[in-house]
């Protein structure tokens, strides 16, 4: 986003933004972590040099500390060796984010920005909108150590209607008919397949999915929306080689 918009700094100006996007809330959260981190790096520098007046290591030891932990991740090195500007450069900024946070941001950008972003990914933008929602949405499950297995979402993913966007060849078909495959699992994984054809295209991703359920042979796959024989459409061809 900051080659496109050819400006490091975007996410600071209102106009990449619907209207009724909170700029300023995004740049306080910022702000306050920044403040934070810096804090932190304050103690850390402290407790070093205490100890080097206190005799506990010579110069030597104590300027190979302090440069550690100037180092220790990318905040402190911007905070040590930057004093303008306050905020980091977008591609800096969007590490900060959680993925629901950058789910929150990509929904806020204006359709103008966020097509290019979801161009890039293979998709259209309402498309990939809705599959960062959910995507957070099953992070937040796995976090918590909930169940993905017979678990039905309460948000669906968008299905994609373009021929340019890769997709399941047959629609799914479950043996149960109780079950509503759309609000399952298994659209989700196709969704994270579709995304890492483009971002990762030699991933393993997909041959580990099918060695994780092939090694509970008991287990009903239907339960996820996952249909019988799922590894044979031709969409995951190229992720099973």
């Amino acid at each position: 986003m900051g080659t496109q918009a050819q400006n490091p700094f975007w996410y600071m100006q209102e106009s990449y933004f619907k209207k009724d996007f909170n700029i300023y809330r995004l740049l306080a959260q910022l702000e306050k972590q920044l403040a934070e981190e810096q804090q932190r790096l304050e103690r850390d520098e402290k407790h070093i040099q205490k100890r080097y007046k206190n005799n506990n290591i010579d110069e030597q030891e104590r300027d190979r500390l302090l440069n550690n932990v100037r180092k220790e991740n990318f905040l402190r090195h911007y905070l040590t060796q930057y004093n303008t500007p306050k905020l980091l450069p977008s591609w800096m900024m969007i590490e900060m984010l959680t993925w629901g946070e950058l789910s929150h941001l990509y929904a806020g950008l204006s359709e103008k920005h966020q097509k290019p972003i979801a161009k890039n990914l293979g998709v259209q933008a309402p498309i990939l909108e809705s599959w960062l929602k959910v995507l957070n949405d099953v992070r937040n499950i796995c976090a918590h150590h909930s169940r993905l297995w017979n678990r039905e979402f309460g948000r669906i993913i968008k299905t994609p209607t373009s021929q340019n966007t890769q997709w399941l060849l047959s629609a799914i078909s479950l043996n149960n008919t109780h079950i509503n495959a759309e609000k399952r699992l298994y659209p989700i994984l196709v969704a994270i397949q579709v995304l890492l054809y483009t971002i990762s295209p030699n991933s393993t991703w997909a041959k580990r999915l099918k060695e994780l359920l092939d090694s509970y042979p008991d287990i009903q796959k239907e339960y996820m929306g996952i249909p019988q024989n799922w590894e044979l459409d031709s969409f995951w061809d190229k992720a099973l080689r």
